[in-house]
């Protein structure tokens, strides 16, 4: 009798050897028993293909600056990683790291991954890395003083900053003896004065490790000024200088890695009135603005744009009758886009102010709007009649309570602009002293009123027997 499947392991040939086999015997079948377990043991190993665990992470960044992707996957090694921008592969970039440096517009796109081993591969989701001319900026807010002056401090961040570090310059003639207070929940602040006699301060937000801002527009801190006697607030002289290489303008990730940081004193607008409220001879809501500037350059335009203004009673969109046009604003820290519409307040000198009248057709003439406003500098954009317009005369004009109302008759398909100047002579030959008001007003088939409330649709308030008018006619394409 023999043992099988193996034998030359066992083979019964005497009685005398019986407790030998009997231990041979054991020893086999646990051996036997090993090794299909350990066969058992390689086939489940062998079976587990590539899977990720944790998935490349979108994100926004600005020229000039670093970013990178990372992938967590499992699976029996070794694992190759190969890594995609819009579905074309990156040359070397075989790391479970990928890492960009020096960014332009052209490493912007949507990110993958491929992990593989001998089994199969997986591909990752799409990460969008979104590109932006401006990088994360340290700004300061709206000014306001009496006898103390606050200069609210924000920034703009994209969600990778851990730490700030700024330095403001100022006005001594103006503005003395700083404080700080931070706005932000478990920071470490930091605050030098020592140079506040030269008109210069730094500041230092730190979070707790591993902590980062949240992505979006956010108060940092509030420096608090005493405002000598007699002076204006928007007189304050501020700018971010570079000048005091101990504190310049940047921040940091939570790698203590240096990031781009732009920084801006930006003009700033603030209600006059609490909200806006029915003008009953234009059947339009008014709102009172003023827009100031409290930096040290020339501003060559200054948009104020608009948002949140929702609808109606009757769901009807509330929008902006005098609007000059709409502006793309963003993307914002999440790449979102926005488009608004804004109204021009010209150029504005340090320490200057202009009012400006906004207006809003409410189609239930009910519904108070809520406007929210921003502002922004850009190039002033030149006003184009087309060369088709033809002169009208303008059938009534009168002043009345600070106010121009002129009338004139219109066409459906047609277009109407106001062409106002200091003289008749200016505006009937269309000289230099001449200009357009933006924008149009479309017609109806019936008489239209239009009401020259001084900024923004003309350059200043108007003034009794100081400005005349001529109307063109355009037709609309």
């Amino acid at each position: 009798m023999t043992f099988r499947p193996n034998t030359s392991c066992c083979k019964l040939d005497l009685a005398a050897r019986r407790s030998d086999l009997r231990w041979r015997c054991q020893a086999f079948l646990t051996l036997s028993l090993l090794l299909l377990i350990g066969a058992e043991s390689l086939v489940a190993q062998g079976t587990n293909d590539p899977a990720i665990t944790r998935q490349p992470a979108s994100g926004i960044a600005a020229q000039g600056e670093g970013f990178g992707f990372s992938v967590e996957a499992t699976g029996t090694g070794p694992l190759t990683f190969s890594w995609r921008r819009n579905n074309e592969p990156l040359v070397s970039a075989t790391n479970r790291f990928l890492t960009l440096v020096n960014l332009t517009n052209s490493n912007a796109g949507n990110y993958s991954v491929v992990v593989s081993n001998s089994l199969g591969s997986v591909t990752s989701q799409v990460a969008t890395l979104t590109l932006i001319g401006t990088p994360r900026t340290v700004l300061t807010g709206t000014v306001t003083g009496d006898s103390k002056t606050v200069v609210p401090v924000f920034l703009s961040a994209n969600g990778r900053e851990s730490r700030l570090v700024f330095t403001l310059g100022f006005n001594t003639n103006v503005l003395g003896n700083p404080t700080f207070q931070p706005m932000v929940t478990n920071e470490s602040a930091t605050f030098d004065t020592n140079r506040a006699g030269q008109g210069v301060v730094s500041g230092a937000i730190q979070l707790p490790a591993g902590s980062m801002f949240a992505p979006g527009r956010q108060e940092i801190g509030r420096i608090e000024f005493d405002l000598l006697t007699g002076t204006n607030p928007l007189a304050a002289g501020l700018f971010f200088t570079n000048v005091d290489l101990t504190a310049t303008n940047v921040a940091f990730n939570t790698n203590n890695q240096a990031l781009v940081l732009g920084t801006l004193v930006p003009p700033q607008v603030a209600p006059l009135t609490l909200s806006p409220g029915l003008n009953r001879q234009s059947g339009l809501f008014d709102h009172r603005v003023r827009v100031g500037y409290a930096g040290t350059f020339n501003l060559t335009n200054v948009n104020v744009l608009i948002r949140e203004l929702g609808n109606d009673s009757r769901t009807n969109a509330i929008r902006v009758y005098n609007a000059a046009g709409v502006r793309t604003v963003g993307p914002d820290a999440e790449g979102f886009f926005e488009i608004l519409p804004f109204v021009s307040a010209g150029s504005l000198a340090p320490a200057e102010t202009r009012d400006l009248t906004l207006e809003y057709y409410v189609s239930d003439h009910f519904t108070v709007p809520s406007p929210e406003y921003l502002v922004e500098t850009t190039s002033p954009a030149p006003v184009q009649v087309p060369a088709s317009a033809i002169p009208l005369n303008i059938t009534t004009n009168r002043f009345v309570d600070g106010t121009f109302i002129i009338q004139f008759p219109t066409r459906r398909n047609y277009r109407y602009f106001v062409q106002y100047g200091p003289t008749l002579n200016d505006v009937m030959n269309s000289s230099t002293n001449a200009r357009v008001v933006v924008p149009g007003v479309d017609g109806t088939g019936h008489a239209l009123q239009w009401i020259d409330n001084g900024p923004p649709k003309t350059i200043s308030p108007p003034v009794q027997g100081s400005r005349f008018y001529r109307l063109l006619e355009v037709p609309i394409d």
